[in-house]
Order: structure tokens, then C-alpha cells, then sequence
């Protein structure tokens, strides 16, 4: 119990230190705050706007691992109940800022990467960039 206790202390000095060195907004504190709680009351949604987002910018991959989904051609979409074929393409730049634009003031991590070769898209570089 005390070791718990300690923990959410800490955490909560870790969160006044980078809100008040500016490295953190209330915003993102709050998002963060509201996707825990409806995860710890087992929503079935969480709050109204996501702190991590994945982003899949291209699947395209140079590469035909077993351990992939990835096929020469399509993939599949492993979270459907139907077998939906995915045609192969990269995510366009405008595409990936109308999505930062929107979730960007409560956003705390990003990642490029789900399947396929990131690299293989020419507008990662830019991406990342923005």
C-alpha cells in the first residue's frame, strides 16, 4: 500500500515538474487523465481524444517475413471478422497533417510504424519534420 502510494506521488510530481518547465500542457495532462480513468472503469471508449496514435505510412515492405501480414500483393485487415483485402499504398503528407492538426494539442506519442518499410514512403522525412 505504501509503495502505491509512493508511485502516485512521484507520478504526480513528475507531471507538476513538466507542467510547470512548460514541457507538458493542462490539455495533454487531462486527455491523459480522462484515457485512464475510462480504462480503469473498463469503458468500452476512451476519452475524447487519443494521447498515443500509430500511424501506418506506408505498407510497403522490401521484405516477406513469416511473422508479417504482409503478401506480394494485398494484406489483410487482421482485426476484421471478414477477410478484407487491404490494397498496398503509402499515406500521404496531407493526410498525416490533417490527423496531427486535429489530435496534436493532446498528443503525447506518435509512432510511424505499424507494418511495412516507413522508409519506403518519400514523404516520411517531411513527416516526421511536422
Amino acid at each position: 500500500m505504501c509503495e502505491k502510494l509512493n508511485d502516485i506521488i512521484l507520478r504526480f510530481a513528475l507531471l507538476y515538474r513538466l507542467l510547470q518547465t512548460g514541457k507538458i500542457s493542462a490539455r495533454r495532462i487531462a486527455a491523459m487523465f480522462f484515457n485512464q480513468w475510462a480504462y480503469l472503469r473498463h469503458r468500452k471508449t476512451a476519452g475524447k481524444s487519443p494521447v498515443v496514435i500509430n500511424f501506418e505510412t506506408t505498407n510497403w515492405c522490401n521484405l516477406y517475413c513469416r511473422c508479417c501480414r504482409s503478401a506480394p500483393d494485398v494484406i489483410s485487415d487482421l482485426y476484421s471478422r471478414q477477410t478484407q483485402k487491404i490494397p498496398l499504398g503509402h499515406m500521404s503528407l496531407e493526410i498525416f497533417k490533417k490527423v496531427i492538426d486535429e489530435v496534436g494539442q493532446v498528443l503525447m506519442l506518435a509512432t510511424m510504424y505499424i507494418s511495412g518499410e516507413p522508409l519506403l514512403n518519400c514523404d516520411i522525412y517531411s513527416m516526421l519534420a511536422y
